[in-house]
Parts: C-alpha cells; sequence; structure tokens
C-alpha cells in the first residue's frame, strides 16, 4: 500500500505551520470528485481558500465549509501537522549557538515529516512507501526539493527503513488534496494565535459564532510542535549528522544535476 500526503503551509511572523493528510490514491480520486461538488454548490468556489472563505460572513458558506470538512475525515486516512513556534526557534538557536540559515525555521520544519513522521510511520504496513506532494506555492517548496538528499541520506547513514521519495510539486488551485491541506493549515495556525497549543483539535467554526463543529473523536492526526528544549536537541542532531562540507555539497550543487531528469516539472 501506498499513501501519498499533501501538505500547505499558514504563517505569521510567530508561527510557521506546515500540515496535510495522507490516503490512498484511490481514495484521494472519491476524494476530488466530491470536492469538485461541493466547490460547485452554492456560494459556487473556483477553489477553497481558507484566508479567503474566513472573512465570509454568510453562514450557508460556513455550512458548506463544514460539508467539506467532513469530506475530507471521511476520504482520507490521518492528518499530520507540524506547528514551530519562530520565537522558540530564535531562543533555541542562541542557547546552542546555532547559526543556521535565515529560513533555518522551515528546514526544522521539513525534518521533522522527513525524519521524526516516517520514524512514527515505520511500524505500519507500507509496503510500497509513502509519497510526499507540496503546493508549488508556498515558501517551503522549493526548499523540499533542494535539502531532500540530506534528509534521503541521513535516513540511509542511520539505517532507517522507510524512506520517502523525492517529493513532487503541484498547484493548489487544481490540486484538490492541497486545498484540504491549505484548510488545516490555516486552522492549526489559528489554534496556535489563540492558545500556543496545536496538539488537540482546532475550534471550528464561524466568525461571528453562529455555527460551529469539531473533528469526529476517532479520527487520527499526528502533531508535532517541539519545545525549545526539542529543538535545541533537533537542531544539535542535524549539526552533528553531517560534516559541513556533505552539508555544502548538496546545498551548493545545482538542484538541476542532483535529480534524475523529469523530476522538476
Amino acid at each position: 500500500m501506498t499513501l501519498t500526503g499533501y501538505f500547505d503551509d499558514s504563517k505569521s511572523d510567530r508561527v510557521l505551520v506546515l500540515a496535510g493528510y495522507f490516503s490512498t490514491s484511490a481514495r484521494w480520486k472519491t476524494f476530488s470528485d466530491q470536492w469538485d461538488e461541493f466547490l460547485r454548490y452554492p456560494p459556487r468556489w473556483p477553489a477553497l481558500k481558507m484566508s479567503e472563505v474566513a472573512a465570509m460572513r454568510d453562514d450557508t458558506a460556513w455550512e458548506k465549509l463544514q460539508w467539506m470538512h467532513n469530506c475530507i475525515q471521511d476520504s482520507t486516512d490521518f492528518a499530520v501537522t507540524c506547528t514551530i513556534d519562530i520565537s522558540l526557534y530564535g531562543k533555541a538557536c542562541t542557547a546552542i549557538g546555532y547559526k543556521g540559515p535565515a529560513n533555518g525555521h522551515h528546514h526544522l520544519a521539513m525534518s521533522y515529516l522527513m525524519n521524526d513522521l516516517l520514524d512514527r510511520l515505520q511500524s505500519r504496513n507500507l509496503n510500497d512507501g509513502l509519497e510526499l506532494v507540496f503546493d508549488t506555492q508556498i515558501d517551503i517548496a522549493p526548499l523540499a526539493g533542494e535539502a531532500y538528499p540530506l534528509y534521503a541520506e541521513s535516513r540511509r547513514r542511520f539505517g532507517a527503513r522507510l524512506i520517502a521519495p523525492p517529493p513532487t510539486f503541484e498547484n493548489d488551485t487544481v490540486c484538490k488534496p492541497l486545498q484540504a491541506a491549505d484548510f488545516l493549515a490555516w486552522w492549526t495556525r489559528r489554534k496556535f494565535l489563540k492558545s500556543g497549543d496545536t496538539s488537540s483539535s482546532p475550534d471550528y467554526g464561524s466568525p461571528d459564532a453562529t455555527r460551529s463543529w469539531s473533528e469526529r473523536p476517532d479520527y487520527e492526526k499526528i502533531a508535532f510542535q517541539p519545545s525549545q528544549r526539542e529543538i535545541e536537541e533537533k537542531l544539535s542532531t542535524s549539526r552533528s549528522r553531517f560534516h559541513d562540507s556533505d552539508i555544502r555539497y548538496f546545498l551548493e550543487q545545482p538542484a538541476r544535476k542532483r535529480y534524475p531528469p523529469g523530476f522538476f516539472r
């Protein structure tokens, strides 16, 4: 069985959220067909952009959004969220004297997907592994491709059984599963900004509180929200796993020389 995870981000000056859903290709096909029907239902939307829906005060739109959330839960196996508190990331870097790249918190979020998540999923019956798909429009998309060799080589060196293939990229205006990821990332960011904790389900509901709903209690969610100590440990571990020369080699080589023909589409 192969599971495909579609991921999008949502960010502010306080937080970066990377979130998405996993399911099989057959279930994603069914989902996309149903999603198209929901988009055509009044009020018609060309695509779901949660930041745009959030400003609506039409109860019909929020009722429709609740149906679409039900569709997501009925069609997917589980959700994954990774929430990086940018303030804690900065404090962790200072505490251990880590001078990483300016977008280091993006690297950290990607590390949780490429390493910690795969470690959590190794016990599952994934004979054909996992596939990861990112929205082409998010800031982290180039990083997902550029830094992939680092994650894959690290997992090989340390004997990991589950290694994801190179990620692929699609446009969320046409890719329906990425619109579901946009939904999850937006609500997870909102949950962080309200409470600082994303381990539990977001409080779904309209701005005027006339409509609210919850996730199904049996729906599985894997949530990463590292503390400052956990960030310090991960940065220290990442730094010790690779010599500086290895990192420079991977990140300085032109991307198209590191991937097989046809990888960039």
